[in-house]
């Protein structure tokens, strides 16, 4: 019997451990970055991620929202079956990373250097998912970073971390990683 745990498997333990205790430290979430070390996953989870963070948010202002509809519409398109290895036009997703990033884009000088204020949450880690799908090779800890943004929670409880809402989350992204494991 083979008694290794798979990265899947992992994931839902952290989900039981919120289920048990309330909360989990984003630091368990660190199981992803040996699954990441695979070839083309990092890219797949950002576009999955991205999707994801525009698909479950609305935005609060008019433009937020119409920037987070434009970028559903546009990575629902790549995700339909069989378009995602044909239709990863570079250049329109350059222009999409572009556009989310500049949405408010401020920084707030700190006595250590300036800080950006992220001004939307949502459109945060679709903005970084599309960031590692044009990344040439990035490393495994900036998928385990994206995960972990995009579950968290925050709960005055527990500060941020996982808990209650990170659930879902954690196992829609254990179910993807069942998925695409090859």
């Amino acid at each position: 019997m083979n008694a290794r745990v798979s990265t899947s498997e992992k994931i839902r333990q952290i989900v039981q451990d919120i289920d048990l205790r309330g909360n989990a430290p984003l630091t368990r979430l660190t199981v992803l970055k040996k699954w990441l070390e695979a070839p083309n996953r990092l890219p797949a989870l950002g576009l999955w991620i991205a999707n994801h963070a525009a698909t479950d948010n609305a935005g609060k202002e008019p433009e937020e929202a119409a920037l987070i509809e434009k970028a559903r519409v546009f990575l629902q398109g790549l995700n339909e079956a069989g378009n995602r290895d044909r239709c990863l036009n570079r250049r329109s997703i350059e222009a999409l990373q572009k556009e989310v990033a500049q949405y408010k884009r401020k920084f707030r000088g700190q006595q250590w250097g300036p800080v950006r204020v992220v001004n939307s949450w949502p459109l945060y880690p679709t903005e970084e998912g599309l960031a590692l799908i044009l990344e040439g090779h990035p490393h495994p800890s900036k998928g385990y970073k994206l995960a972990s943004d995009w579950a968290q929670n925050y709960d005055s409880r527990y500060g941020n971390g996982f808990n209650g809402p990170s659930s879902a989350r954690l196992l829609a992204l254990a179910e993807w990683i069942e998925e695409n494991e090859k």
